[in-house]
């Protein structure tokens, strides 16, 4: 069956996101210790975040996250100062981040530059 990618635009679809970083990054990969069932922060309440993820059937296997360029900044501005460069660009930017995939799927063809094309 082939891999099938969705926007994830309501809020049931939203917790489907939240739900799957947390398998991916607390019980399988084990990087972070949090005892909930879902992973947020506040950029994932942005009108321009989007979330997309990666189906087979009907069980997510990817995920990544675009914020486009936004009043209140990304995440990796809170790491570096990309102004400098966000200056030489003509037209917005975006930050691409939570790219994840469940274990099975990490050697899929296609699945991670199938979610990067996406954003």
């Amino acid at each position: 069956m082939p891999i099938r990618l969705k926007i994830a635009r309501s809020t049931a679809e939203k917790a489907e996101v939240y739900r799957f970083r947390h398998r991916v990054f607390v019980e399988e990969e084990r990087r972070f210790d949090n005892p909930g069932n879902h992973i947020t922060d506040q950029y994932d309440s942005f009108a321009e975040t989007i979330n997309v993820l990666a189906f087979d059937g009907h069980q997510p296997v990817g995920s990544i996250r675009v914020i486009m360029e936004n009043d209140a900044g990304f995440p990796a501005d809170d790491f570096y100062d990309f102004t400098p460069f966000r200056k030489t660009i003509d037209g917005s930017s975006a930050c691409i981040g939570w790219l994840c995939c469940t274990r099975k799927y990490r050697r899929h063809p296609g699945l991670v530059i199938g979610l990067i094309k996406m954003c």
